[in-house]
């Protein structure tokens, strides 16, 4: 279970101890047997707003090749809650 109840979740270090726990079983289990390395939960967000912003390349179904990325950096900034010094106005 992660957090319950109406409020914000506090539990953030018991749950990355009860995390770290299932991915060490995970390990034994699957027979690897190198240490992992430490990490943070911060370690998940850096990981995941590098992916959102890295440039890729792909097939655009007309059998030509395009840079794209998921998200501009603006909306990166808001899916992790960044801040920076530009503003956005958005239009729906």
């Amino acid at each position: 279970m992660f957090g319950h109840g109406a409020g914000g979740f506090s539990g953030w270090s018991r749950a990355k101890a009860d995390l770290d726990e299932r991915i060490a079983a995970n390990r034994k289990n699957t027979g690897i047997r190198k240490t992992m390395p430490p990490w943070t939960l911060h370690d998940i967000r850096r990981t995941v707003v590098t992916h959102l912003a890295e440039s890729r390349t792909r097939n655009n179904g007309f059998n030509k090749e395009e840079t794209c990325s998921f998200a501009q950096p603006h909306v990166v900034e808001m899916i992790a809650n960044l801040v920076s010094g530009q503003t956005t106005k958005l239009s729906i």
